[in-house]
């Protein structure tokens, strides 16, 4: 078991550096910004939004093949900041439709599972009608994060570091009125204010990133660790920090396991599973230390 456990270490440390180091970044980003949507019961758009970027990503390789490479037996993909550019449209376009049909808050988490729902059909209607299809099938089953060069992991580093220190600078008044908003309109804080904000830095996570690691990846980070750990915390204070544990154990156990000779899963799909068994073990220490 041991040596199973060096060899899959080796393999991330020669092979699969990048795709790591780029997935522990949003790890520690993502379930801290997850847990703005939870507080403000709208975990859904944690599903909606990146899935929106994967969308956006699609249908920028669908109008590159169309506009561009129509005559070739084999196109080139379109270049990173194409792709970035219709993940970001994809996010604007996305939020924007919630936003304006959002008319009743109540029923903004449904919408943006429906947004959800229609992205992702989108999405894969878009890969069937290009020429990419084989590599969206191949990515869809081992996962991007595999594929990860320098560029790609350069790219995800700065904008989570960017994201860091904006979301450190700004976190008492994302905080309060994601938390509470009567009492942040008393301190001179208004909520839809930040609310947008807390939307544009979702939004550029999703953009900037999900082009390079998939929309699962991000979408994982975003909402599980949060959300299952919500009612076990032993204080609100604690709340996004155990987030933040849960999704970097449960990102180096997926690597470590699709990386492991003997198991060789994938390591998008297993992502899903690792981040919710360590988010159930930390709420489980978590309810241990409360009632104590």
């Amino acid at each position: 078991m041991m040596q199973e456990l060096l060899e899959a270490l080796r393999l991330i440390r020669d092979h699969f550096a990048d795709g790591f180091a780029s997935l522990l970044a949003i790890a520690v980003v993502a379930p801290w910004l997850g847990v703005l949507l939870v507080l403000r019961r709208l975990p859904l758009l944690a599903l909606a939004v990146p899935q929106m970027a994967g969308c956006g990503q699609a249908a920028a390789f669908f109008a590159f093949a169309l506009l561009w490479t129509v005559d070739q037996a084999q196109p080139e993909a379109p270049g990173r900041a194409l792709q970035m550019l219709g993940a970001s449209a994809g996010v604007l376009v996305g939020l924007g439709a919630l936003l304006w049909a959002g008319g009743d808050r109540r029923y903004l988490g449904a919408q943006a599972g429906i947004l959800y729902l229609v992205a992702r059909g989108a999405q894969q209607l878009l890969y069937l009608e290009s020429p990419y299809r084989h590599a969206f099938e191949h990515a869809a089953e081992q996962g991007h994060l595999l594929t990860v060069l320098a560029p790609g992991r350069n790219q995800v580093l700065a904008t989570c570091a960017v994201l860091a220190a904006a979301a450190w600078a700004a976190h008492r008044r994302l905080w309060i009125s994601a938390f509470d908003p009567d009492q942040a309109r008393l301190n001179g804080i208004a909520p839809r204010r930040w609310f947008a904000g807390t939307l544009l830095l979702i939004g550029m996570l999703c953009g900037l990133c999900v082009p390079v690691v998939g929309a699962e990846v991000v979408l994982t980070l975003l909402l599980v660790p949060p959300t299952v750990l919500r009612a076990c915390t032993p204080s609100l204070r604690a709340f996004a920090p155990l987030s933040v544990v849960a999704g970097v154990l449960g990102s180096v156990a997926a690597f470590v396991l699709g990386c492991t000779r003997t198991l060789d899963w994938p390591p998008g799909p297993t992502l899903v599973l690792s981040v919710l068994a360590a988010s159930l073990c930390c709420g489980a220490v978590a309810r241990l230390f409360r009632t104590r």
